[in-house]
Parts: C-alpha cells; sequence; structure tokens
C-alpha cells in the first residue's frame, strides 16, 4: 500500500514539470505560427509592391523613347599638363636625420594650401526594395560562365528565355513584364549571391550583371535581350539605370554614376549622368527615362577586397638602393590585374583632381600584404616615425623604374597598388598611391595628394615637429614626400615644384 501511494506521489512530482510547461510549449508554437503568418504576409505585402512596381515602369516603358544627344566626354586633365623630368639626389648626400626634438622655425617652410578636395563619403550599396529568397526549382538547369577567372553559377531554365521581338519600346516592355515573372527571381538572387561571396564593388557588379545576361542569351543575334536582361538585373538589385536605342535599332543599358568618368561619352537627365554600361561610342540615344522604387547611383570606389579567383603572377623582387637589407618579394592576383585594367577613370564632379582618390582609398588584397607587409615592417621596426617614412619613401623611389605612362601604354592611366607592384614601369601618381596606401597602413600616419601641374607627389602628417617644406592643410601640418624625387628625403620638395600653388586632395 505504501509503494502504491509513493509510486503515485513520484507520478505526480514527475508529471507536474510537464504538465507546467505544455501551457508555455504551446503559447510558443502558437507565436512562432503567428509570426509565420506575419512574415508570410509582409512577404506578400512587399512582394504585390515590387510587382505594381515593375508592372507601372513596364507600362511607361512602352511609350516612346525620346531622342537625348550624348554630351562630350571629358579629358583628363593631366594629358594636357607638360610632362616632368624627375629630379633625383646624389646617392652620396647624406640623409637628413634630425633631432625631431629639436626642430626650430628657421627649418620649416610651411606654406598655406586653399586648392583642397575634400571627396563627399560613399552611400550604401544599393539593394533590391525586397530581399530576394531562392526558391528551389525542379526544372532549372546550372548555367556557368567565367567571371575574372572565377566560376560563377546561375540557376535558371533556359526554355523560359524571354524573347525580345525588335527594339521598339512596346517590345522592351513586354519582355520586361516577362523578366519580372518568379521565374527569374533566382536568377536575380544568384547575382546577388555572387556580389556577396566574391565581394564585388559596384563596377565589379555591373560587369558581373553584363557576364550573367550574355551567359544566359549566348548568341550573336540575342544581343538586345542580353542588354534588357542586364537592365533588369541591375534595376531589381536596387541600381538607377536607364535604357536607349540607337538609330540602328541597338539596345543599350546606361547606369547612373556617383562620380564621373573621365573619356566617356554621358547623357545628362536632370542633372543625373548616365553612362553606358558597354564602353560604345553612340553620339545620342533614344531614351527611356522613368524613375524607379529606392533606386540608386552606381558607386565607383573600392572599397573592400575583391575576392576573385587567385592566379598568381611570377615573383618579383623589388629592393631599396640606399637600404641595401630591404628586399621584397611580391606577387599579384592576375585575375584582379584584369579587373583593374578594364576600370574607368573616375571622378567627382566639379572636383577634377580627384581622379587619384579612387585608387588611393583601395585596399590590398591580404595575401598581398602578407607576402610584402613583413619585410617593409621588418625595415621599420625599433626606428622612429621620421626614420620610418624615409625608409618607405626611399624603397618607392628607388625600387620601381619610372616610365610615362604615354612612353608605356600611349594615353594616361593610373595604377591601383597592385598593379604598380605587377607591371614593370611606373609614374608619379602611380608610386604616390602606393606610396600612400603603404604609410597608412604600416605606420598609420595620415597622407594625402600633392599635384602639381604634369605631377603628383604626397605630404604625410607627423605626430612630432618636422624639418623641411610643409603645407597646411585646414589647420594640420603635412610633410613634403615626393615618391618620384628619387633618394630625397622626407620634406624636400622635387625641384620646379610649387607648393604655394599646389592642390590637395584628401584621402
Amino acid at each position: 500500500m505504501k509503494n502504491r501511494i509513493l509510486l503515485a506521489i513520484l507520478a505526480v512530482m514527475v508529471s507536474f514539470p510537464v504538465a507546467a510547461q505544455n501551457p508555455f510549449e504551446a503559447y510558443k508554437k502558437k507565436a512562432q505560427s503567428q509570426f509565420n503568418d506575419f512574415r508570410d504576409q509582409k512577404r506578400k505585402e512587399f512582394e504585390e509592391y515590387r510587382r505594381r512596381a515593375n508592372e507601372e515602369f513596364a507600362n511607361y516603358m512602352s511609350k516612346e523613347w525620346v531622342w537625348n544627344d550624348s554630351c562630350e566626354p571629358v579629358a583628363d586633365p593631366k594629358e594636357a599638363d607638360p610632362q616632368v623630368i624627375p629630379a633625383t639626389v646624389p646617392e652620396t648626400e647624406p640623409l637628413l636625420m634630425p633631432d625631431l626634438s629639436q626642430i626650430e622655425e628657421s627649418d620649416v617652410a610651411l606654406i598655406e594650401v586653399d586648392n583642397v578636395f575634400e571627396p563627399l563619403p560613399a552611400d550604401p550599396i544599393p539593394e533590391p526594395i525586397i530581399p530576394m529568397v531562392y526558391e528551389e526549382q525542379t526544372d532549372e538547369v546550372c548555367i556557368a560562365f567565367d567571371f575574372y577567372g572565377s566560376l560563377c553559377n546561375l540557376h535558371f531554365n533556359p526554355s523560359r528565355r524571354a524573347v525580345l521581338k525588335n527594339s521598339w519600346s512596346a517590345a522592351v516592355s513586354d519582355m520586361w513584364k516577362v523578366l519580372s515573372r518568379k521565374a527569374y527571381d533566382n536568377l536575380l538572387y544568384d547575382c546577388l549571391a555572387i556580389r556577396d561571396q566574391l565581394n564585388l564593388c559596384d563596377w565589379g557588379y555591373l560587369k558581373l550583371t553584363g557576364a550573367a545576361a550574355k551567359a544566359i542569351y549566348d548568341k550573336p543575334d540575342q544581343r538586345n535581350e542580353a542588354v534588357v536582361l542586364q537592365s533588369f538585373l541591375l534595376n531589381q538589385s536596387g541600381y538607377r539605370i536607364r535604357m536607349g536605342r540607337s538609330k540602328d535599332g541597338k539596345l543599350h543599358t546606361l547606369v547612373s554614376t556617383a562620380d564621373d568618368m573621365y573619356g566617356r561619352k554621358y547623357w545628362n537627365l536632370d542633372g543625373t549622368h548616365y553612362y553606358l554600361a558597354e564602353d560604345d561610342k553612340a553620339p545620342g540615344l533614344y531614351l527611356f527615362d522613368t524613375k524607379f522604387p529606392g533606386e540608386k547611383s552606381l558607386r565607383l570606389g573600392i572599397y573592400d577586397e575583391q575576392n576573385l579567383e587567385q592566379q598568381m603572377s611570377e615573383q618579383r623582387v623589388l629592393r631599396s638602393a640606399r637600404y641595401s637589407d630591404l628586399e621584397v618579394a611580391s606577387e599579384v592576383n592576375l585575375n584582379l590585374v584584369s579587373f583593374m585594367n578594364d576600370y574607368p577613370s573616375t571622378y567627382r564632379r566639379d572636383m577634377p583632381y580627384t581622379q587619384w582618390y579612387h585608387y588611393a582609398s583601395a585596399p590590398i588584397a591580404q595575401k598581398v600584404k602578407d607576402e610584402v607587409y613583413p619585410s617593409l615592417a621588418a625595415s621599420i621596426e625599433g626606428k622612429n616615425t621620421w626614420e620610418s617614412v624615409n625608409v618607405l619613401l626611399n624603397f618607392v623611389q628607388t625600387a620601381f623604374e619610372y616610365k610615362t605612362d604615354n612612353d608605356v601604354w600611349g594615353y594616361e592611366r593610373s595604377f591601383f597598388p597592385e598593379e604598380t607592384l605587377y607591371y614593370p614601369y611606373c609614374d608619379c601618381e602611380d608610386r604616390s598611391i602606393f606610396f600612400s596606401r603603404i604609410v597608412r597602413d604600416l605606420i598609420g600616419l595620415e597622407v594625402v595628394l600633392i599635384y602639381y601641374p604634369g605631377h603628383l607627389a604626397t605630404a604625410v602628417h607627423f605626430p612630432t615637429e618636422t624639418p623641411g617644406d610643409k603645407i597646411s592643410v585646414n589647420g594640420k601640418q603635412f610633410t613634403i614626400c615626393d615618391p618620384t624625387y628619387k633618394n630625397a628625403s622626407a620634406g624636400r620638395t622635387m625641384p620646379g615644384m610649387d607648393n604655394s600653388t599646389a592642390k590637395v586632395v584628401m584621402l
């Protein structure tokens, strides 16, 4: 009897927590169910919003497009400048190694600079008006294509390819309506996923969508369909695009950019500049110009490392002339070099000397840092900032061979830091961009670019007083450091350069 009573009590004790948990579990399931219903309902509302936006956009697209002449390209201002022949300080001349605690006013030549360009911060990356969700489709196949050495895959059913009857507005509108169906959502999702996977900048995504569209429409006579598809992918990804038709019936994708491009024709639509996605030479176009909800301009900076497939170059050894123990072995990603070779020369509108900003602001790939930076860091270990800057300055002055762009390329172009490590020759802007990057990365000092007619140099903000030539920018002193003035120490301006008329680009 006692045993039965004890068992009954134990049964109640064991079952009590379960019974007590049941209401909570029931509430949890109910709350999750309500949340799922809410989420599904909201998603349906978002999808309906997107559907209506595309339908309205396509209806406007069906109307007659208006002819617009293109604006003439803006020439790189450096092209008209006189060629500056780099100067050299004799190697026998001793390097200035001052006692930084005893710098006198007579040791400093300070000039106030008024021509200062401060590029605006970048806008957030464009995004779709609703988050894209991948939904598996059993009839889709995997379409592979190469993007600067990286293998990319798209999920799509080729039998669903929208057909463009002709290049007139009504036909383009009909194709847009087909592209707006759910059958193309996975294709858009894949493009956005590749953008994230490769960490692509906006220019990279522009090139990616073009490659994706050509992978879907891979026949020569499907060129116009590929243009419409690229326009759709960019538009649905949040980018401000317009479409155009030439007099010979060719369709074109036009993109609005936050910065302008040198050497490319553009269209000015209510103060917004649009450039062709492909560098064509159309003198004018019939344009479709209608806004889409949430659209944003394409940003032309490279703010993060581009994660393209690695295909490393042959090793290159670079040595400093003054510091014989400073030797750097470098390799760069050839796929990244190809990508950068296609990059346009850009500038902030009404600020024509900011074209070097994006090059100097781009990061160096981590793999390159891992190979190059340890040797550079070891060469400045234990040295003060003055000595450290001079070590890096002499390395850039003497490790690279100088040739002008016109001599090498036949036209003006600038290098991203990796390109300077790759190509056998470089000029003043390439050295200044590279020097500004390694000083900021390895020493943590603020650097500005200084433009004279036909020449680019840098200036470094030291934490202590330093001798030599300086400029004052917004109340802060920067010491001249010229990566092209061979063997010159910090604080020396190359002969013929006038700091009082220099233009400064903040980084």
